[in-house]
């Protein structure tokens, strides 16, 4: 009678131990879902890697160790306070400005100015003036041909594939400078001498008629 008595007793603390394991167990359950979830809350982008829990029984009467949870790259308030008070520097209004102003902007390419000399100022002048060069080609009238422009570039002109091989310009025809093609073209230069004596001709006729109109004014008051 006593030893059923010993054994139930037995059974019972058994019982008891087992029901404290698996209250334990699930107190450590909740524990970590609490954790995860304050990390989450916490997280501000960052990565945060946790190690996942084992939780068994490595023998029958042992419980496994407690499991250990890692946190990596979780910002600090210092981390924040730093990246808050760090000195950045944004250009002003007028460095802005002056940037915009050196280009053409996205919708011409970004097309910067060049450096102005003097062979830039001539052939600029020359292409201003090619209604005079060409006298079978119209040109619409540039009312600003003395200014230069601020953002401006010299381009050459690719003949296509279906263009025939006399059209084209042959290397030795092709120069550096607008002005060296100019000079090396006969019928160019044929062409400006023309025009340069149908001007020198017209200027002395008005010097002429200048030097009578004085000479009759003259005249009339004696």
């Amino acid at each position: 009678m006593t030893d059923s008595i010993i054994d139930l007793d037995n059974l019972f603390n058994l019982a008891k131990a087992s029901i404290e394991k698996n209250n334990d167990l699930n107190t450590e359950n909740t524990k970590n879902s609490e954790l995860r979830a304050a990390l989450k809350k916490i997280d501000s982008g960052h990565e945060i890697a946790l190690k996942k829990p084992s939780i068994g029984l490595t023998n029958k009467n042992t419980l496994a160790p407690k499991p250990s949870v890692s946190v990596q790259d979780v910002p600090s308030i210092e981390a924040i306070d730093s990246i808050a008070n760090s000195d950045v520097v944004r250009p002003s209004e007028s460095l802005k400005k002056k940037i915009r102003e050196e280009t053409t902007g996205p919708g011409w390419f970004d097309m910067k100015s060049p450096v102005i000399t003097d062979q830039v100022k001539q052939e600029l002048h020359v292409l201003k003036m090619r209604n005079v060069i060409n006298p079978k080609r119209f040109y619409k009238k540039d009312s600003k041909r003395a200014e230069i422009p601020k953002h401006f570039q010299f381009g050459r002109i690719i003949e296509g594939p279906a263009d025939f091989y006399s059209s084209r310009m042959t290397k030795k025809e092709r120069k550096s400078t607008i002005i060296e093609e100019l000079l090396a073209d006969s019928q160019a230069r044929s062409y400006l001498k023309k025009k340069y004596k149908q001007e020198t001709l017209s200027r002395e006729n008005s010097r002429v008629k200048l030097h009578l109109k004085k000479k009759k004014f003259n005249n009339q008051k004696k």
